[in-house]
């Protein structure tokens, strides 16, 4: 898709179906689609984007990359620790959590993201792109500019931590169009499989409302930055780091680190580092590294080494499951203890009961061509980045 393609007019139309706020937008689509025929292009920019933010109460906003290309975003606000699991602290999650400060708000594509004019951008009613390795997702979120970068998995699991403790649990299209558990539920579908984003019920929303992100639950495995596995090792980037500019996330970065037992940062490397194993076809948590191959559980079922106290910091980046487990989704994951894999998260079209929003598979490496995979940017205004106490 090229930006001669990206009519404003018809993106108010279809976030306003989305919204369920056809009749609200009244002639303010036929007014954009006006300046944009008179050739009145910023005019109609900030037209969309106070419409959009109007309508969905400041949660949604329309922010435009370096080439001006709009995406619909959701706020989400600094998460402390106590928000998500129970007797931790007020401390603030570590997706919030920058170099000399807080990270008071960040903006998350509400949909997964199609590919304009070789960008991504978070767009209402499109069918999500297809994006094959890991690599050429960086590069698509990158090319919007500063600040703007593919999901990280640190936030990812905030989000899918604080669903957990809201009780909710979103749906979404990992069955052809339909949701396994619940095959009432659907979206537009296309003839491959892929629904177009915001297309579902309520259900497939975040929060199960029409201001949520969607599709966090299936439809594209979206590749994910800042966690990786090295020979089974659990190697994380923080992200005070992901969101420097032309912060290098290559397999040679030096930004990597490991966890201790404590849940200490570790060189990566080190002899006492934390590690995935795949033990006896399950996953289990461990303090050595074991090149044994592929596995694969419900997130819930992770286990841990015996003797090993799991720390709070791989629960609360969503590495091992929170006390109590839950019985009521399975959210799988897979992972490869041999050589270096990055994960894909949410589950695809054809997942079945395995997708969900803790899922996540870390199986492929950087370079490898997965056809089932998209991404979905985010992106940090750097005045929302605070000083101060954390």
């Amino acid at each position: 898709m090229n930006g001669g393609q990206i009519k404003l007019h018809e993106i108010l139309a279809d976030e306003c179906h989305v919204l369920d706020q056809m009749q609200k937008a009244g002639g303010i689509t036929e007014r954009i689609r006006s300046l944009e025929t008179e050739g009145r292009k910023d005019e109609a920019r900030c037209l969309l984007s106070e419409t959009v933010e109007r309508l969905s109460r400041g949660e949604n906003k329309v922010i435009y990359d370096e080439a001006g290309v709009p995406s619909v975003m959701v706020r989400i606000p600094a998460l402390r620790c106590s928000e998500l699991l129970e007797g931790r602290g007020s401390g603030f999650h570590p997706a919030f959590c920058g170099k000399n400060g807080v990270i008071r708000e960040v903006w998350v594509s509400k949909y997964i993201n199609c590919v304009v004019d070789g960008r991504a951008a978070s767009l209402p009613m499109r069918f999500p792109q297809r994006v094959s390795t890991h690599e050429e997702a960086v590069s698509l979120c990158r090319a919007k500019g500063d600040n703007w970068l593919p999901m990280p998995f640190q936030l990812r699991m905030a989000i899918a931590l604080w669903c957990r403790r809201q009780g909710f649990w979103p749906g979404g299209n990992n069955h052809g169009g339909h949701d396994f558990l619940h095959p009432e539920e659907c979206g537009t579908s296309s003839e491959d499989g892929l629904t177009l984003t915001g297309s579902g019920p309520l259900k497939w929303s975040h929060n199960g409302r029409r201001e949520g992100i969607w599709d966090l639950n299936g439809n594209l495995n979206e590749w994910d930055v800042g966690l990786r596995l090295m020979n089974g090792e659990i190697q994380i980037i923080e992200m005070e780091d992901l969101l420097v500019p032309d912060g290098d996330l290559s397999s040679k970065s030096a930004l990597w680190h490991a966890f201790g037992v404590r849940g200490e940062r570790l060189p990566a490397g080190d002899d006492h580092a934390l590690c995935y194993a795949a033990a006896g076809g399950g996953i289990r948590l461990g303090k050595r590294a074991e090149r044994d191959g592929v596995g694969n559980c419900a997130f819930w079922d992770i286990r841990a080494e015996s003797g090993l106290e799991v720390p709070d910091a791989l629960r609360l980046l969503g590495l091992f499951p929170p006390e109590g487990g839950n019985a009521k989704t399975t959210d799988w994951r897979w992972v490869n203890t041999q050589g270096e894999r990055l994960p894909l998260s949410g589950g695809a079209y054809r997942a079945l009961d395995h997708a969900g929003i803790f899922f996540t598979g870390m199986t492929k490496h950087r370079r490898e061509n997965y056809t089932l995979a998209g991404v979905r940017c985010i992106y940090v205004d750097p005045l929302a980045v605070e000083e101060g106490s954390l």
